[in-house]
């Protein structure tokens, strides 16, 4: 079986961090990694009665962005040693595969074997007028995206799907890799 895991760091996320893992088991992802720190709605408590996600809680440094220390940690991490496929994402991000792939395990197999990393779209959705918590799934609430294409500075990021062996650590939107050896990158099937 393939190891794909999906790392996050959470603050507050309780009313959509089982929306956030239920779709993204449903697209294959395989272990979680949830880092969650200054909690005060009940995330940690919710994520440690799900006995297939691991949990971390963790005290961020003054001064240091809190997604890069939780990256640290993630880096450390038994699970991302064992994983085939690590996506460091956030609890506001949803994997949106396009037909016929149904799964990450779809995309994983329509690259060249040897590839090392996957570039998934990155698309700014906003709020949609939204102001207050509503009894809804995400991607029915926020339906309203910036334009393709789109072209601000930030209008061309991406997320990415790789496989940890071939990086040294994790990064906000692609892994980070030094030397002189060249990871194969893809766009995807």
């Amino acid at each position: 079986m393939t190891r794909i895991l999906a790392v996050t760091c959470m603050r507050n996320e309780g009313p959509y961090c089982l929306e956030w893992i239920a779709h993204h088991r449903a697209a294959g992802v395989t272990d979680f990694l949830i880092f969650t720190h200054d909690c005060t709605d009940g995330t940690p408590e919710l994520l440690d009665l799900l006995g297939d996600v691991t949990h971390v809680p963790f005290v961020p440094e003054v001064d240091k962005s809190v997604q890069w220390q939780a990256m640290r940690l993630a880096d450390r991490h038994d699970l991302m040693k064992q994983a085939d496929w690590a996506l460091f994402f956030d609890c506001d991000e949803f994997l949106c595969l396009q037909a016929p792939m149904a799964s990450l395990n779809d995309l994983i197999a329509a690259v060249p074997t040897d590839t090392d990393a996957i570039a998934l779209p990155w698309r700014f959705f906003g709020a949609d007028g939204q102001e207050a918590l509503q009894d809804a799934l995400t991607p029915l609430r926020f339906r309203r995206a910036a334009p393709e294409p789109f072209h601000l500075p930030a209008g061309s990021f991406f997320k990415t799907l790789h496989r940890p062996a071939a990086f040294q650590k994790l990064g906000v939107h692609r892994p980070k890799k030094k030397g002189s050896t060249s990871p194969q990158w893809n766009l995807g099937g």
